[in-house]
């Protein structure tokens, strides 16, 4: 069926498995962060490379930040904002995004989200009310 996990990479397939592993029910919006490389060998400066991509997020309402090369680390674009993430959602970002790494010459790893349930994580040493 069409925008089911089955049509996602198996990374995402993972990482949704997890989202409603914990409880999450992949209803809400949530923040939500996307990485881009700068791929080794590109001479361009991070904000050369990554310029044509943040300037069309700036009118997204998205945040950006770009981390320059650290010794062998390459530069990151991060992208962060609310965003849906059930699979026809991901599907449609991760289209999105991909399109931009190829006209940008980067390259997309993924993304991360935060988990949204109504019950608070059971986490050793805190008492939960």
């Amino acid at each position: 069926m069409a925008g089911s996990s089955d049509d996602l990479p198996e990374s995402d397939r993972k990482v949704l498995e997890q989202l409603t592993s914990l409880g999450d029910t992949l209803e809400d919006p949530r923040h939500t962060l996307l990485y881009f490389y700068q791929t080794d060998g590109d001479t361009r400066t991070p904000q050369d490379a990554f310029g044509s991509l943040v300037q069309a997020i700036d009118m997204d309402n998205l945040e950006t930040t770009i981390r320059d090369r650290d010794g062998d680390h390459p530069a990151v674009l991060i992208i962060e904002g609310t965003m849906r993430v059930d699979p026809a959602a991901v599907q449609a970002l991760n289209d999105w995004a991909r399109q931009w790494a190829e006209t940008c010459g980067v390259e997309y790893d993924g993304w991360e989200c935060a988990v949204i349930t109504d019950t608070p994580p059971d986490l050793p040493g805190f008492d939960t009310p």
